[in-house]
């Protein structure tokens, strides 16, 4: 294990601590993405006969390359065990290696182009026979904000049967569909045996549905029907 840099006694306890629920609460520049990557790199040192991955989540693909770079030179193969990414990022990959489960073509079309998203949503409502507002591409925006708030309003879902009605996703139906699908036993069994440990860097900035999400991956402990997989949150509550 790493030893470029000293490790606080909190710190220390963080990465060796075998609870099965880890909130790191701290500032920033104080070393939390070196704690998770310590953590991360004990799991898979201690266990190098097994198969199991750690999952590593974060808010922003800055965050997560950095803790992706700082394992890829510490751990060697044992690396192939680690999987880092944003939230979406992750999102997606569930999406198209197990979206058929939930109605979702084998290789879903993601709608990234607001020009696309707007001529999707305006046909749609010249389709359904319903009059198109104004400014599509406000609605449009609006739309993204009330679903990344879990506000299902009645323009949420005109765009999700929009969405669905030529089988694409965009990028803030990946995170309903995406929890749509861990929410199955199926799905959930098959990610709690792949992924044993779950980190979360820069959680101070999850959305209502990137928490929902993932909430959802990780189990609840009071719950008979699922086992909780092991996970630490870490984040910023000065942010």
């Amino acid at each position: 294990m790493t030893e470029a840099y000293l490790l606080s006694a909190e710190q220390s306890a963080a990465v060796d601590c075998d609870d099965p629920a880890i909130v790191v609460v701290a500032s920033a520049g104080s070393g939390k993405t070196e704690v998770a990557a310590r953590r991360v790199e004990r799991l898979l040192s201690e266990t190098p006969a097994e198969s199991f991955k750690v999952l590593a989540l974060s808010y922003t693909i800055k965050a997560a390359d950095e803790l992706r770079e700082r394992l890829h030179e510490r751990l060697g193969q044992l690396y192939l065990r680690v999987e880092a990414d944003t939230v979406h990022s992750f999102a997606h990959s569930l999406l198209r290696q197990h979206g058929t489960r939930i109605g979702l073509p084998p290789e879903p079309e993601v709608l990234a182009r607001d020009a696309d998203r707007v001529e999707l949503l305006s046909r749609w409502y010249e389709d359904s026979g319903k009059s198109l507002p104004d400014a599509p591409d406000v609605l449009l925006r609006r739309i993204d904000l009330d679903r990344a708030r879990l506000d299902l309003t009645p323009a949420v879902e005109d765009w999700q049967a929009a969405l669905q009605s030529i089988g694409a996703i965009d990028f803030a139906s990946m995170l309903l569909l995406a929890q749509e699908l861990v929410g199955l036993n199926s799905t959930w069994r098959q990610m709690s045996r792949l992924y044993r440990h779950v980190i979360i860097d820069e959680a101070q900035n999850l959305t209502p549905a990137q928490y929902a999400f993932i909430t959802t991956l990780i189990g609840q402990p009071s719950s008979s029907a699922r086992t909780h997989i092991s996970t630490m949150v870490v984040g910023d509550d000065k942010q």
